[in-house]
């Protein structure tokens, strides 16, 4: 669901995003660029991960934001709540696959976008 106020220089969106049995916020993740301390020639970032207590959406959430964050060269957050009730461990596993998958998705689109100075 979008919402959206203001038009131009002012516009404001904001986007809810439901999905699992429970829709939550079970982490968040803010990536930020910075040069490797091996090669400053590479980039790397770091990360600052905040996840809910009794909860694993991080590790689903972290990847994707250095991914996306090393990709596009600006400072990314993610916030993930991925909640399913008994889920088994191989629901598990096809779920961490398919978040693998469209992060990788997400990293090749935004590789082939133009590239911009970081900010």
């Amino acid at each position: 669901m979008l919402f959206s106020a203001g038009t131009s220089h002012t516009k404001v969106t904001l986007q809810l995003i439901p999905c699992g049995d429970r829709p939550h916020i079970g982490a968040v993740v803010l990536a930020v660029p910075r040069p490797s301390l091996k090669d400053a020639l590479v980039l790397s970032c770091d990360c600052w991960v905040n996840p809910v207590t009794a909860h694993k959406d991080h590790l689903v959430a972290q990847p994707l934001a250095e991914t996306l964050c090393i990709a596009c060269g600006h400072t990314v957050s993610v916030s993930a709540g991925l909640h399913i009730d008994h889920i088994s461990p191989d629901d598990l596993r096809q779920l961490r696959k398919h978040c693998a998958q469209v992060t990788a998705e997400a990293e090749s689109y935004l590789k082939k976008q133009p590239a911009s100075q970081p900010r």
